[in-house]
């Protein structure tokens, strides 16, 4: 049978083979970043209550404030105030990490799949996670942080279609980051439309 990857380079690019799907691999890379994204915490949370380590990427201490009681559809001023995810900066170390290696294994997959090549999606992932960075995982801020993130990602406003042109891995990856810093200027922006202007 013939292997879908040709080496290790693109087995990353591709996100562990995410991006081998036949249709829209693009937003399919996206929705296995926001589901991660939403997931993980809640995963680690009951493995944390398990093992008696609550609190370990739960939300519930550091950085990060505690879910809201409101819903999970809520927007309130302390997801404003106080938004950032994981309890340590090893998460932004994480994803600066995660840039690099998606810069070089996107450089080294495109030897083989050719440039910006649809297939690779780590750069969706890399932009997805960093768009999300300063907020929490709830519903609301992880699909419409998917949706804002497909519209800068597919649309590419200026400057990001002429990042894209950027050599080799970083014309694949720079693009979809700046993509993810215009998603969470949105979210950023209706976040303070909405305590400015919210019911009393």
């Amino acid at each position: 049978m013939k292997s879908p990857i040709k080496n290790i380079h693109e087995f990353i690019a591709t996100f562990f083979l995410v991006g081998k799907v036949p249709k829209a691999p693009g937003t399919f890379g996206t929705l296995a970043a926001a589901l991660i994204y939403y997931f993980l915490p809640r995963i680690t949370g009951i493995v944390s209550k398990l093992t008696g380590n609550a609190g370990t990427l739960t939300g519930n201490a550091g950085i990060l404030p505690a879910p809201s009681t409101s819903g999970a559809w809520s927007i309130t001023e302390n997801s404003l105030s106080n938004p950032l995810f994981y309890d340590s900066p090893l998460w932004l170390i994480f994803l600066i990490a995660f840039f690099f290696l998606g810069v070089y294994s996107s450089t080294k997959a495109e030897e083989t799949m050719g440039h910006d090549n649809g297939h690779i999606v780590i750069d969706e992932v890399v932009g997805y996670w960093f768009a999300m960075y300063l907020f929490p995982p709830t519903l609301y801020y992880v699909v419409f942080g998917f949706l804002l993130f497909r519209l800068f990602d597919i649309a590419k406003p200026y400057p990001i279609n002429k990042l894209q042109n950027l050599p080799k891995g970083w014309g694949v990856m720079v693009d979809d980051l700046l993509a993810g810093v215009y998603a969470a200027v949105i979210l950023l922006v209706i976040d303070l439309i909405w305590v400015i202007v919210k019911p009393i």
